[in-house]
Parts: C-alpha cells; structure tokens; sequence
C-alpha cells in the first residue's frame, strides 16, 4: 500500500458563526488532497516541464485505497468541488461521479488550484478538460488561462519553459477568503473539497499527506462572534475560526 493513503483518523470541528445574527446552518466539509502525481516521481533537479500532469500509478492506488476507507461516509456527500488541475479531477473521480462509490455532481472552482510555481500547476486549457472528463461541471472556469500568467505574448507554455515564473504566496490566502465566501452562499450540508495541500492547510490550519482526508464542521461565516466581537483565535490561515 502507498504510505499517506487511507483515512486519517483525526475528525476536526471547525465552528464558525454567520456573518448575519441568525446562526447559519452548519456544513459538513470532507477535505480530501489529490493524490501522487507523475511530476512528484522526479527527484531534485531542474523543472522538468511536465505541465498539468496526471496521477502517477501510485496516485491512483492512493484513490483506490481511499475509495475503499470512505466508501460509507462518502454516501452522504452531496455536491464535490474540485480544483481544475488534472490530478485534482482524475483522483475526484475515483469515488465521485456516475457509476462511483458516491454519485454526486462534481464542480470545479479554480479557487481551488495550486499556487504557480513549477510546470505542474500551469493548468489545462477548458476545452481540454471538457473533452477529458465530459461528466465535470466546468462553468466557473473563465477564459483559457483560469491560473496566473504575467502579462506577456505567445503560447504560455513555451512562456514558462523559456523564463518560469512563480505566483506570489499570498495568493492562495486570498482565493481560500473568496471560496469561504462562495461556500458560504451553497446550499448542501455535505460538501467534499478535493484540492492541494497549499489550500487545505490555509483553509484547515493542518496539513495533510497525499491521499489522505479531514472532515470538519463549519457553523456559517468564518467570522466568530464572542459578546458581539469577532474572535481572533485562528489556527494559521483559517481566519477567525474556532477549533474545537
């Protein structure tokens, strides 16, 4: 079995208050983190420009053995998000989808995607993953180039390959912020989020392996209220949360 596959067995609660005075109805959050990929089978050295790479044969023996640890709790899963990155969406549709283990929607939001800085996070073009998984639902993703790309001419990919360039850290700060404010607005209970380790540890405040998973409740808005004050109380990156 590939070691950091499986279901982590610590449960998280992350409570939060509605931003509104009525509290909001609690959501249940599955953080799921994409499996090994093809690029991480590349040992030190130069970027090897492996742009959008899929899910190594040990990634998808991580879906598989997760598929199996999951298998009752993903049954009550109602709607999937997923970041557009190819690893992100081929591991999703282990057990999200039609004929899986749990047969619920899948949408992607490029809010989830890795933060650019080597070629494995200069995503697929639309079109391209449209024709790739006909299944996923790919309306929010905008225009050819749903990742960063500095201002310039010419093919991105002979871009990058020619002068690589790194997206600033903060970003993934501020598109978690954005996506609180998105699953704020959702109406499911029960949402898993399958994304990169950069997103789940600013949105959670812990890391997680490869192929692993965290559950968490979320009460509403990120902001907690004390006597009317929002609290401060944080774990790093998770704004204005309480963990219980």
């Amino acid at each position: 079995a590939m070691a950091g596959a499986g279901l982590d067995p610590a449960l998280a609660t992350m409570v939060m208050s509605s931003r509104h005075d009525s509290a909001a109805t609690s959501k249940r959050l599955h953080f799921i983190r994409e499996g090994q990929s093809e690029f991480d089978l590349i040992e030190g050295g130069a970027d090897p420009m492996l742009f959008d790479p899929p899910l190594s044969a040990g990634g998808k023996e991580q879906a598989q053995l997760l598929c199996q640890d999951i298998g009752l709790l993903t049954a009550e899963i109602e709607v999937c998000i997923c970041s557009p990155l190819t690893r992100s969406l081929e591991f999703a549709q282990a057990f999200f989808g039609k004929g899986c283990v749990a047969e619920c929607p899948i949408i992607v939001n490029p809010l989830l995607r890795e933060r650019v800085h080597r070629s494995c996070d200069i995503g697929s073009s639309p079109a391209v993953l449209k024709e790739r998984f006909p299944d996923i639902d790919f309306s929010l993703l905008e225009g050819e180039e749903w990742f960063f790309v500095p201002d310039g001419e010419g093919p991105v990919r002979d871009r990058f390959k020619a002068q690589p360039w790194e997206e600033k850290p903060e970003s993934i700060k501020e598109r978690c912020e954005q996506f609180w404010n998105w699953l704020d607005a959702r109406k499911e209970y029960n949402l898993a989020i399958v994304t990169n380790n950069s997103v789940i540890q600013d949105m959670t405040g812990q890391e997680l392996d490869p192929g692993k998973t965290r559950r968490v409740t979320w009460k509403g808005f990120r902001v907690a209220r004390r006597g009317g004050r929002p609290s401060r109380r944080a774990p790093p990156g998770a704004r204005d949360a309480l963990v219980d």
